[in-house]
Parts: C-alpha cells; structure tokens; sequence
C-alpha cells in the first residue's frame, strides 16, 4: 500500500521537491524549517496576490530559505481557498463570539462568498478589478473572524511545521552522512575561494 502511494503520478513532484528543494539544499535545517514555516503561514492569511512577496519579505530578518517561504505560500491559491479559509473563518468567529461580539455570517454564507471568489481563474482574473472587487466584497463580510482565524491556525501551522520539518531534516541527514560532507566540502571550498582573493 505504502509503494502504491510512493509511486502515484500526483507523488512524484511532490518527492523530488522534497528531496531536492529541501533535503539535498545546502542550507541549515533551521533555514530550510523557518522558511517552511514562514510560507505555511503567510499561506493560511487572506492575502492570495501577494503571499510570495510577503514571504521573501519575512524570510529576509528571519534569514529563513526564500525560496522555501515562497513555495510554501502556494498551499492556498484559488483551488485550495475553502478548505483552508473556511477553517480559519470558522476560529475566529468563534473567538469574536466568545468575547461577546456580534454574530457573523453563517458558514454556509462563507462558503458561498468564498466559492465566488474561487469561481475566479486566479492566473487571469486576479489582475483585473472584478477579482479585487469581489476580494474586497468578501473582506467586507467575514475579514474580521477571517483574519483572527487565519492567524491563529496559521501560527499554530507554522510552529507544527517548523519542528516537523527541522526534526525530519537533521533525521534524514544523520541517516545519510554523505550529504553532510558535501556540504562541508562545499563551505571548505567556498572558505578557500574567497582567502585566494583576500590574498589577491
């Protein structure tokens, strides 16, 4: 069962990725787990347009990877909105809710407002004003719960993904040494290289 998984169309990408976008990366696990964890939660906000630029932006002064943060962000995208904001809505109405606020929209109602932002064809639609309209129409309804809700799982995520990633990084390295040495020849050359033009 375990190798019909393994060798699913769908698994494929997403092992290479894995493998050689953060395994066989010559950065700290630290990075690579940061850079994850950043990504995973700037996913999880209501800010689909610019989730990549708000990664990189945050992975700078945290000096997590870039490119992971940036991947990562692409966990929701126009296909994945209700599954991942619906969640989210439904946590932060019930904070609100709990600390006396009014009640909000219905999650049936969410859904819904959601499904006609995803009816959308993110690649072409989401650079025209309709797109930004509708955003702006959802916000208007359910962004207060949504925004609570989106942080609030997206830092729990964040910190889940972080020790995830960070403990499976240092396994899998220290169960395949060879690619530490790389690494280590890697740093050592690099040393080398820049002495030779100190000296120069």
């Amino acid at each position: 069962m375990r190798r019909k998984i393994l060798k699913h169309p769908i698994m494929k990408p997403l092992i290479r990725f894995i493998k050689f976008r953060i395994l066989h990366v010559d950065d700290s696990p630290r990075n690579l787990a940061m850079g994850v964890a950043l990504g995973i939660f700037v996913a999880w906000t209501p800010t689909i347009g610019i989730q990549m630029l708000i990664s990189i932006a945050l992975a700078v002064p945290f000096k997590a990877n870039k490119f992971l943060a940036a991947s990562m962000a692409w966990v929701s995208n126009i296909f994945t909105l209700i599954p991942v904001y619906l969640p989210s809505y439904i946590v932060g109405k019930w904070v609100l809710e709990l600390c006396g606020s009014e009640k909000f929209s219905s999650n049936e109602h969410a859904i819904e407002l959601l499904k006609r932002l995803s009816s959308f064809h993110f690649f072409v639609d989401m650079w025209t004003l309709g797109f930004w309209k509708e955003g702006m129409k959802v916000m208007l309804e359910i962004g207060l719960p949504l925004w609570i809700g989106s942080i609030i799982v997206g830092l729990i995520l964040a910190v889940v993904s972080y020790f995830c990633t960070y403990k499976f990084i240092v396994w899998y390295r220290l169960k395949n040494p060879h690619i530490l040495l790389r690494f280590k020849r890697r740093t050592q050359a690099i040393a080398n290289r820049k002495q030779k033009q100190a000296g120069n």
